[in-house]
């Protein structure tokens, strides 16, 4: 069965009198954590059957594009740094993500506080960010960026996909 089409049965969107308030976003989060167990497996599984990992990236950046998106509209979970390992306790928000948007709508980081993934101190942070460097205007610039030459690294990409994955574990 296709997850989307399991999803309606998985999350109440009827009265239920056995689901108290918040019930339904309780439901929801647990979904959410599903469907990121499932994008890991789909990964390993990505990397087994021979895709590259341009290939995976170039869908990565893609993602960026949907947080350009009206608040409603836009992806449920907030965009991590790619320099701290997703699973690790070093894991934290993306700063370009949050400073190249509007962070306070951001959708995701909305969740990722009363998911209880990041504390009401963090969010404000995320929001008052202000980048020591230029930053894109939008995730569909960051996007097309990152996208551009992802086929043939020059030398300096090289040097960055190295470090990356050198310090992100979760990425060997």
């Amino acid at each position: 069965m296709d997850i989307a089409d399991g999803a309606p049965g998985l999350v109440a969107t009827r009265n239920d009198p056995d689901t108290g308030p918040g019930g339904r976003v309780s439901q929801a989060f647990q979904l959410l954590e599903l469907a990121e167990r499932a994008l890991v497996s789909a990964v390993i599984y990505e990397r087994k059957r021979g895709s590259s990992w341009t290939e995976i990236l170039s869908e990565e950046y893609e993602k960026l594009r949907r947080y350009d998106a009206d608040t409603p509209d836009q992806p449920l979970r907030q965009f991590q740094c790619h320099q701290s390992d997703a699973g690790g306790d070093s894991r934290r928000t993306c700063a370009g993500w949050a400073g190249c948007h509007n962070a306070e709508h951001l959708l995701g980081l909305r969740l990722a506080v009363l998911d209880g993934r990041i504390d009401t101190t963090t969010y404000q942070a995320a929001v008052n960010y202000q980048s020591p460097v230029p930053l894109f205007t939008s995730g569909g610039e960051a996007a097309d960026h990152g996208q551009k030459g992802i086929d043939a690294p020059v030398n300096e990409d090289r040097r960055k996909i190295h470090k990356i994955t050198q310090t992100r574990q979760d990425l060997q």
